[in-house]
């Protein structure tokens, strides 16, 4: 034969066996082989259960790796509709829904963050072809937590102490005090929701597994709209007590 394999004659009405050349004469698998055969057998039986273990603790740490991942996928989704419900909750200037809205939101994210912060995912940050998604999904999880818990609570509770009502005129005047309170507010939020949400707006998505990657950018979309409505409140907020107080003339010019 010419492309290095023999063919083994049959012998007795035995099936001929094709061997491989490289396989035959591989010396480090027939020194593997001999070293194993000359192994005792309760060494052998010892070796056995010892590969057993390790690759059922292997498999183990798989499986509970799998559902954490399904946690967090769950927790985030929980957390996008409480905000989209916290949302609604500030227009309609329903102070208790929106508390309510934000707790639950809290909570979520803090159980989907937690779930990578077991070893095993501290681990898998490190290796080679999986820890760029790992470690995106961590920041992810991160800025849910910093986000809700430290830029959101203030523009909550302002929401609640401004009422509507409040804002109307009252023998031709406006009560000015309410905006006054929510313009500081509105801007000091943004600025901490710019500040929270930096490392999740500098991933690069190029390298990242399809879902995730895509998951990721809808977030850094949805972070940008979110910032363009709190730049838009903080300036309305600034601006309207000038518009609203004193004595203001106006030309109405009409065309026909």
């Amino acid at each position: 034969m010419t492309d290095g394999t023999r063919r083994a004659r049959p012998r007795g009405g035995r099936v001929a066996v094709v061997v491989p050349d490289g396989l035959e004469h591989d010396g480090l698998l027939r020194r593997l082989r001999r070293r194993w055969n000359q192994l005792p057998q309760d060494r052998r039986e010892t070796i056995l259960v010892l590969l057993a273990i390790v690759g059922g603790g292997l498999l183990l740490v798989v499986l509970v790796m799998a559902l954490q991942l399904k946690g967090v996928n769950d927790r985030t989704s929980d957390v996008r509709v409480e905000l989209l419900k916290l949302q609604d909750a500030v227009t309609e200037g329903s102070a208790p829904r929106a508390s309510a809205s934000l707790a639950t939101a809290q909570k979520n994210a803090r159980l989907a963050d937690g779930h990578l912060r077991h070893v095993q995912w501290s681990i898998a940050a490190r290796l080679p072809f999986l820890g760029d998604d790992v470690r995106a999904l961590r920041t992810v999880t991160a800025s849910l937590v910093s986000t809700t818990e430290k830029s959101l609570p203030p523009l909550v509770k302002v929401s609640g102490d401004v009422e509507l009502d409040s804002i109307q005129p009252r023998d031709g005047r406006f009560d000015l005090m309410p905006l006054g309170r929510l313009a500081p507010v509105i801007q000091s939020s943004r600025a901490s929701f710019k500040r929270e949400t930096a490392p999740l707006l500098e991933l690069d998505t190029s390298h990242l597994v399809g879902p995730l990657g895509m998951a990721v950018r809808r977030a850094q979309r949805q972070i940008g709209r979110v910032d363009d409505v709190l730049r838009r409140a903080g300036q309305a907020a600034a601006i309207v007590p000038s518009l609203l107080d004193g004595r203001h003339r106006y030309l109405a010019v009409f065309q026909n």
